[in-house]
């Protein structure tokens, strides 16, 4: 996503409207003072407009002078234009328009709409703040999140959901005809017990074919023995009128399995999915380089802090030695120039005092604890850091593991 321009009217410190067409800008840096409105314009302006939030509640995003105020903003996403506009009044809910292009497509319903633009969008709340838009004091939102949370966002950069829906497809469809072969096997057998019985009953109707009467065969005996034999040629022809029947039919199913068969493109499948596989991989690759260099980043931050929590106790051990300068009297006289003792303690005092001009309202024990509590939560986010990128292995590794079963299947398909 691309921001076009970004039009503010009446939003926080901001009083009036402005404009800032960005079509041209490819990088830029803001500077101004403190309370200009930058963070309002840049970080909360394209928050509110997209999502209808910021760091403040939505109707405190009003300028003070005024009842209402309106964002908007001109994206490229994708290769399509769109603009978004919000507004809010004050006890009043908030109206979001979308347009498409020149075509508005907003919705009744606010709700609707802002569904569509997320389906838009393709991204969250949370990933946008993660990612791109955030203010100085959430600037390393990702890395401080929880291992669930962090994977979560991990997922919807990589769009694993995608990958893991394309998964489940290929599995379904080897799970639904796994069992053909099998089904094909045992209507071939069938059919080979059926040719032979079918044969065997051939045998006989072509036996009793070709019978032929004895001449002289006049007693009632011979003609009841006559008739059960016509009575068994017909229970014969019956049978065998049976079997071929259901021959046909077994033929028919067998035949049919096999097109089934033959139609799957389960190779196809596999090899997107291998191919989303790597995808995955070289994503997540990237991802531990970058977990690497930030871990690498906050190294150096621990080793500064540790010499930073050393020259403080170091200070803290020489407070005890200015206490001289408040009791002895000769202290502001030309006497004490020549005292050793009170030439150290002032000499300690000049150290703590130098150290303590960049801090206001701030003593060394209080300094201390700061330090030590940003060494903790550095050493914190070094731990999540590496719970992640162990996380990001374990799967890589699963990935590769599963892509080698999935060749497997597939020179299996593919070599009959």
């Amino acid at each position: 996503m691309r921001l076009l321009s970004i039009t503010v009217e009446n939003f926080g410190p901001l009083n009036g409207k402005h404009t800032l067409n960005l079509s041209g800008v490819n990088a830029a840096t803001v500077s101004g003072p403190n309370e200009a409105g930058k963070s309002y314009f840049f970080i909360d302006a394209p928050r509110f407009a997209l999502f209808g939030k910021a760091r403040k509640r939505p109707e405190g995003l009003i300028n003070d002078l005024h009842d209402e105020c309106t964002v908007k903003v001109e994206i490229v996403h994708l290769k399509e234009s769109y603009t978004v506009q919000r507004s809010i009044k004050r006890g009043k809910t908030q109206t979001l328009k979308l347009w498409h292009g020149e075509k508005n497509i907003s919705e009744r319903l606010l709700g609707n709409t802002q569904k569509k633009l997320d389906g838009i969008l393709g991204f969250s709340y949370n990933l946008l703040l993660s990612t791109a838009v955030a203010q100085q004091d959430e600037i390393n939102m990702l890395s401080s999140m929880g291992a669930t949370d962090r994977e979560e966002i991990l997922n919807e950069m990589l769009g694993n959901e995608h990958w893991e829906a394309k998964k489940k497809k290929v599995g379904d469809i080897l799970n639904e005809y796994k069992d053909v072969p099998r089904l094909i096997s045992e209507k071939e057998t069938e059919l080979i017990v059926l040719n032979q019985d079918l044969e065997e009953h051939e045998t006989q109707i072509q036996s009793i074919k070709e019978t032929k009467l004895l001449p002289g065969r006049t007693s009632l005996t011979l003609f009841e023995k006559d008739i059960k034999q016509l009575e068994k040629d017909r229970e014969a022809w019956e049978a065998n009128g049976k079997i071929a029947n259901q021959f046909s039919i077994l033929e028919a199913e067998v035949k049919f399995l096999k097109t089934r068969v033959d139609s799957v493109p389960v190779d196809d499948g596999i090899q997107d999915h291998i191919t989303a596989l790597e995808t995955s991989i070289q994503e997540n690759e990237q991802l531990l380089k970058e977990a690497l260099n930030y871990i690498q980043s906050q190294h150096l931050t621990r080793e500064a802090l540790n010499k930073e929590i050393v020259h403080i106790r170091d200070l803290i051990s020489l407070e005890p030695a200015t206490t001289i300068l408040q009791t002895v009297p000769c202290v502001g006289m030309d006497i004490h120039d020549k005292c050793k003792l009170l030439g150290n303690a002032l000499e300690s005092k000049n150290k703590i005092d130098s150290f303590l001009k960049n801090y206001i309202d701030e003593d060394l024990p209080t300094l201390l604890k700061i330090t030590l509590n940003k060494l903790a939560t550095v050493d914190i986010d070094i731990k999540d850091v590496n719970e992640s990128s162990d996380a990001i292995t374990k799967k890589n590794t699963t990935y590769n593991f599963e892509i080698e079963n999935l060749r497997h299947k597939l020179d299996a398909i593919q070599n009959g």
